[in-house]
């Protein structure tokens, strides 16, 4: 559908910065945009209904990596590296909630554990001294000397009583659907206009920056801003082919009522690839499973055998949600932040963590934005 010249002159056209994403890291950038500009006139394009990528269908999970994560981490990294991400993962938490309160994300304070079957199925547990290792090194940035301890699951919030964790009081949860609402009414505040529908086809970096939009099947545009900011994550080689970013798909399934006893309550298993959550009402979260490299329905159904083996009493309870969300992944897991031409910029390869980075990376990506020609 081609647009109308109200819709060209009143919603596309007069930017003076377009930011091309409206989740976590996208509005997160233009309303720090309009913090260092309070006069710009900033849009927002985002193609979709809600928003496809992470943001409104990831897990609501406000973590920093599970003990077996992190030691990757350091594998792929090396040791200060790796140490500065966990900082950044918890620094971007504190950001989040500072910024926009606790009560609007829905954050829960529940602690984390990252689960082990005594049958050595699925991951074997961390050994205890390079947990004890890992301890001391993350200390300096979580400010604990026991970050993780490994304890056994005694049955309780209808967990299988045979399990072993490594628990983590520093993590939490997030009500994922009321975080972007959040993020989307601070930025109506900031007078910000976010345009769904609209899709970018093309971008050419330069003074101004040329964006081809369009709506639909057809209807091209043309679009020129002085400023404009890629935040579209798992999309980005679209727009950005340089980009070390790709999609990765995650399925999450949601039971249906009294899958378990209602508790709060995060699990990482399998090194953070699979993850599992309690939600109201009895209902039980289990996702993940990309590095399996089953199809969907072969990924669902090894998600749900998982969830009768670590709740017995969800075994029968029917799955009423079944989704798939597309992380941005890449080489490392560090995310990728960079000025990719004369006044554009790329922020994007959250690699799983854009509950904990995003609105941080959104932040410096404005920043970087804001000084570039």
């Amino acid at each position: 559908m081609a647009f109308s010249f109200w819709e060209d002159q009143t919603y596309l056209q007069g930017h003076d910065a377009v930011v091309i994403g409206a989740g976590i890291v996208g509005l997160s950038a233009a309303c720090r945009l309009a913090e260092l500009h309070p006069r710009w006139r900033i849009g927002v394009f985002e193609k979709s209904a809600f928003g496809d990528g992470g943001t409104t269908r990831n897990a609501g999970f406000a973590c920093f990596g599970s003990p077996a994560e992190l030691l990757e981490d350091r594998r792929d990294l090396g040791d200060a590296a790796a140490l500065e991400l966990v900082r950044q993962r918890l620094d971007g938490l504190q950001t989040l909630r500072a910024w926009l309160g606790d009560a609007a994300i829905g954050y829960v304070p529940c602690g984390s554990h990252a689960l082990y079957l005594p049958d050595g199925s699925g991951m074997s547990p961390v050994a205890l001294e390079a947990l004890r290792d890992l301890n001391a090194w993350v200390a300096p940035v979580t400010g604990s000397a026991e970050t993780f301890r490994r304890e056994r699951v005694s049955g309780g919030r209808g967990l299988a009583a045979d399990l072993v964790a490594d628990a983590s009081p520093l993590e939490g949860a997030v009500d994922t659907g009321r975080l972007h609402r959040a993020l989307l009414e601070k930025a109506r505040g900031h007078g910000i206009e976010v345009v769904r529908g609209v899709e970018v086809r093309r971008l050419t970096a330069g003074e101004p920056v040329e964006l081809v939009v369009r709506r639909g099947s057809e209807g091209e545009r043309t679009v020129h801003a002085p400023k404009c900011l890629v935040a579209t994550n798992a999309f980005a080689r679209e727009l950005v082919p340089e980009a070390d970013a790709r999609p990765a798909a995650n399925r999450v399934l949601v039971t249906a009522k009294g899958a378990a006893p209602a508790a709060d309550g995060t699990y990482h298993l399998e090194a953070g690839y699979v993850y599992a959550r309690h939600l109201p009402d009895g209902r039980l979260l289990i996702g993940g499973g990309r590095h399996w490299g089953l199809d969907e329905a072969g990924t669902d159904a090894r998600l749900r055998a998982w969830l009768g083996r670590l709740w017995p009493g969800a075994a029968g309870v029917p799955v009423e949600y079944a989704w798939t969300g597309l992380l941005g992944v890449g080489a490392v897991r560090e995310p990728w932040l960079k000025a990719v031409g004369p006044g554009t910029v790329a922020a994007v390869r959250l690699g799983g963590m854009g509950v904990a980075i995003g609105a941080g990376l959104g932040r410096k990506a404005a920043e970087l934005l804001a000084k570039s020609r």
